[in-house]
């Protein structure tokens, strides 16, 4: 529980702390190595945390969230084949999670199989969560861009805007499938947005851009 506390409040090595603790009064104790795991992900120290998701397989191969972690971390890594086949290592132990489709149809995507991407994302947006509805919505609105598919691409942005209409990324790229398709007004109206919500500096670096050069086609 502390370690739960600690990892909410971003405190990835005192939650790391209190993980071991409660390894070192029960070994077997799988889910606290996927945790470990997952901190360690977050500090971006890969390889320590590739040990701690593969120990927790090792206790129980159908732990699925280790799995999902291993592919986590591959992604990251851009290792794009062992990121697919440890996501659907995932998803053959729980095939109706639907943050683990997304995770797949993001690497598919990123391997070029954007028509298989498009199936998963679909099927991930008649999720009932409405955060992993959003974050479907979201990506088969960024590969549609890709696939120079803007106004379809609009149509998934706006619903996931719709379901969270505070996240930034989601207004950026609202905002890129409305500058393809000629609509300025829409597009100033959703990088403005996203440059007001955005807390991250490579967002708000690329919003920036995409206003400077918006602003210079219609000078």
């Amino acid at each position: 529980v502390l370690g739960n506390c600690f990892s909410l409040n971003n405190e990835a090595e005192e939650a790391i702390k209190f993980f071991k603790r409660a390894i070192q009064l029960d070994p077997n104790l799988v889910y606290a190595y996927s945790l470990i795991g997952h901190e360690l992900v977050s500090m971006e120290k890969y390889e320590k945390a590739i040990e701690m998701f593969q120990a927790a397989i090792d206790l129980d191969p159908r732990q699925y969230n280790a799995w999902w972690g291993l592919g986590d971390v591959f992604q990251r890594q851009e290792d794009f084949a062992q990121a697919k086949y440890n996501f659907l290592r995932a998803l053959d132990i729980n095939p109706s999670n639907q943050v683990l489709k997304i995770s797949l149809g993001t690497v598919l995507q990123e391997m070029g199989q954007a028509n298989e991407a498009l199936q998963l994302l679909s099927s991930a947006g008649g999720a009932s969560v409405s955060s992993s509805r959003a974050l479907a919505f979201l990506q088969k609105g960024r590969l549609l861009c890709l696939e120079a598919r803007h106004s379809e691409a609009v149509e998934e942005l706006r619903r996931a805007c719709y379901l969270a209409p505070k996240e930034p990324g989601i207004h950026f790229h609202l905002g890129c499938a409305c500058r393809s398709l000629g609509d300025s007004v829409a597009a100033l109206k959703h990088f403005t947005f996203a440059l007001d919500l955005a807390n991250d500096r490579h967002l708000t670096d690329a919003t920036r851009k995409e206003l400077r050069e918006l602003r210079g086609q219609s000078a």
